[in-house]
């Protein structure tokens, strides 16, 4: 059995290297494919590789906001989460770990997981509905999430967990709060568990990277051409380019005429700002406000030196052309 490990003082080139010893509840879902954020084989390219240092603003805002809705959660549960600084490790597969948000000790009933989310209206809404808030509305909640609470109640053995989303809105409130109950479900798991010992022991341990499966792992698995080389398509590939050209085709169509029926409309408006029907406001055609851009050309032209000294080469990228 692998002892818990308290990460509070750990450095970030430490605690990157401990990620590389095990799969953490936020990935599962990838490995077992159930995520648009990663895949089997960009798992296992961290994993053996290294993960890049991938960090932005919605990452960010995400950790700053979890104070925040901790106290939220408080006032409209009248529990009380602490922060848990400790990574957690599976009691018979010391290679699957979690870390929690925040940690709760539910009265007459023990502790349990929370789990903190924060996202924005529009992203809230494509959400697939999962029953209800703990006051009884119906709420959404994405499979992958799922996936996560249930790995972490069952490598902590708490039976409970609950999830604080907190979202921004686009009119009215500034955000809203939803809090949802979760009971363990070992049908659940149970299968993500076996897969992601299958994963590990297959391909992690072995070195063998899986097939990859979508766009995704296309740039890892073929980042670069080999020069002079050749494939003879298959039947099914060389209908797949046809239908491919097509499509290009169809959506230059589209295009054009999207760029008509604009340009009928605008012509129809005029100098007004706004298109009604008695009541109803149809459209509104105004102005922005003016676009600031920045002349690449003309710096690198009159400050060549200083420009040079800030360029950084890419890597490539391969292209695909239809003939």
């Amino acid at each position: 059995m692998r002892e818990k490990i308290n990460v509070t003082n750990m450095g970030y080139d430490d605690w990157r290297a401990m990620r590389s010893t095990y799969l953490g509840t936020s990935e599962w879902s990838k490995v077992i494919g159930a995520s648009k954020y990663g895949s089997p084989l960009s798992v296992y390219d961290e994993k053996i590789n290294g993960a890049e240092d991938i960090d932005n603003d919605y990452m960010k805002w995400g950790r700053l906001q979890e104070p925040v809705v901790t106290i939220l959660f408080e006032e409209k549960t009248g529990l009380i989460a602490s922060e848990d600084p400790y990574v957690r490790f599976h009691k018979e597969y010391p290679f699957l770990a979690t870390n929690l948000d925040r940690v709760t000790n539910v009265p007459g009933y023990g502790p349990a997981v929370v789990e903190i989310k924060t996202t924005n209206e529009d992203t809230y809404n494509k959400w697939p509905v999962s029953g209800t808030d703990i006051d009884g509305n119906e709420c959404r909640f994405p499979k992958e999430y799922m996936t996560q609470i249930q790995g972490q109640m069952l490598i902590t053995g708490y039976r409970k967990a609950y999830t604080a989303v907190l979202y921004t809105l686009k009119y009215g409130a500034p955000f809203k709060l939803i809090i949802q109950e979760h009971e363990f479900n070992h049908g659940y798991i149970a299968e993500a568990e076996q897969a992601l010992v299958r994963f590990w022991n297959d391909h992690i341990l072995k070195k063998n990277p899986p097939d990859p499966e979508s766009k995704l792992d296309i740039k890892i698995a073929y980042p670069e051409h080999e020069e002079g080389t050749s494939l003879d398509a298959s039947n099914d590939i060389i209908e797949a380019l046809a239908m491919l050209k097509s499509t290009k085709e169809h959506i230059k169509e589209l295009k054009a005429h999207k760029e008509d029926l604009e340009t009928e409309i605008k012509l129809f408006m005029g100098s007004n700002e706004r298109l009604v029907n008695g009541d109803k406001l149809l459209a509104t055609w105004k102005n922005g406000n003016p676009r600031k851009t920045f002349n690449k050309k003309k710096f690198e032209l009159e400050h060549n030196r200083l420009y040079s000294s800030f360029v950084e080469v890419g890597n490539g990228f391969r292209r695909l052309s239809v003939k």
